[in-house]
């Protein structure tokens, strides 16, 4: 991770942004479903859908909640 004069933060090793998303079971599990990206400091991922959609069940609402774990 490099920070320049201004303070802002780049990151210069793509697995350093990369986080596991996880989903809590009803059995109080978690299983991995997938992994995104950071992609600003502040807090925003980018995941592709099926990783979401691997946590709506057939009537269309979520399973349960979604864990991202921050690996920065």
């Amino acid at each position: 991770m490099h920070v320049n004069k201004l303070g802002k933060v780049f990151l210069n090793d793509p697995l350093v942004g990369t986080a596991p998303i996880f989903k809590l079971t009803p059995g109080g599990l978690f299983h991995l479903i997938g992994s995104g990206l950071w992609i600003t400091c502040n807090g925003h991922l980018i995941t592709a859908w099926h990783v979401i959609a691997d946590n709506i069940g057939k009537d269309g609402v979520d399973e349960g909640p979604i864990v991202v774990i921050n690996t920065l």
